[in-house]
């Protein structure tokens, strides 16, 4: 993002989760092997994130009923 708006992916040099900024990942052109490894990372800890929020939502969800 900027000031404004979301800036269009190919002009960007990085992503992360809104709700959790660590959660990132930086584009790179040097390095093939590198860039796959983090994507890795990144899809794994999005996913583990996105499970975790799950969880917690369907256990408050178990609560109300």
């Amino acid at each position: 993002m900027n000031d404004i708006s979301v800036i269009l992916l190919h002009e960007s040099f990085g992503c992360y989760l809104m709700e959790q900024p660590e959660i990132s990942l930086y584009f790179t052109k040097t390095n093939r092997h590198s860039w796959q490894h983090d994507l890795t990372i990144f899809i794994k800890t999005l996913m583990q994130y996105i499970h975790s929020t799950e969880a917690e939502r369907d256990k408050a969800v178990r609560k109300d009923i």
